[in-house]
């Protein structure tokens, strides 16, 4: 799998000072000379990869970090790859049918998969210990939404090493977190082991001595 990720001025989330753990910076917008740049690198080493993750440093389908206009370009140079599975990294709160239609109009012959973070199923592990706003019930809505479309898919991230628990807890909130998703219709998990990142609360903890960095043995 290729992860290409895409300029943009920054997480919308992240300048509201949410996400305990999150740190993805910022840049100027692709430009569509940039755009037709990728494209020639990709198309060059295509046989290499059978899929490949697009995302930006927030939301790809939030028009406040990729306008329309630029949407619709990486589409279109999607659509000339010879890449069969194509997956779409984005906040649940930003899909829409407008977008969902356009997808599907233009990469009519490839697999879709919209990956969107659940982080935690517990709204406490989210409101207190990670810092984000996740209405559950609306994200079900979203993933059934996406399921309307029988050319796309659901793919759902978990957070391992919600600070202010303990190892036990935090393995306990990832599995029940699993096992929600799951249950609501979630097709596939990537689950992301806690990374301290730099100027995030997380890496303030744990140069402070309140965090500790989770164990590859777990």
């Amino acid at each position: 799998m290729l992860h290409v990720c895409i300029g943009s001025e920054g997480c919308v989330f992240k300048k509201n000072g949410s996400c305990v753990m999150c740190n993805y910076g910022y840049s100027s917008l692709i430009t569509q000379k940039e755009i037709q740049n990728l494209f020639s690198v990709l198309k060059d080493n295509e046989e290499d990869f059978s899929s490949i993750l697009i995302g930006t440093y927030g939301s790809f389908f939030d028009t406040r970090e990729i306008p329309s206009n630029i949407f619709v370009d990486i589409l279109n140079m999607l659509k000339n790859l010879n890449i069969h599975t194509i997956i779409f990294e984005t906040h649940y709160s930003t899909i829409s049918t407008d977008k969902l239609n356009l997808i599907c109009d233009i990469l009519q012959n490839k697999e879709i998969v919209i990956e969107l973070g659940l982080e935690s199923s517990n709204q406490i592990v989210l409101s207190e210990c990670l810092n984000k706003t996740i209405d559950l019930k609306e994200f079900k809505k979203t993933v059934d939404l996406i399921h309307e479309y029988s050319q796309l898919c659901v793919s759902a991230n978990v957070f391992l090493g919600a600070p202010f628990l303990t190892a036990e807890e935090q393995i306990k909130d990832s599995l029940q977190s699993i096992v929600w998703a799951l249950n609501n219709g979630v097709d596939n998990i990537v689950v992301f082991p806690s990374n301290i990142r730099e100027n995030t609360l997380i890496e303030f903890l744990y140069a402070n001595g309140h965090y500790n960095k989770i164990s590859a043995w777990y």
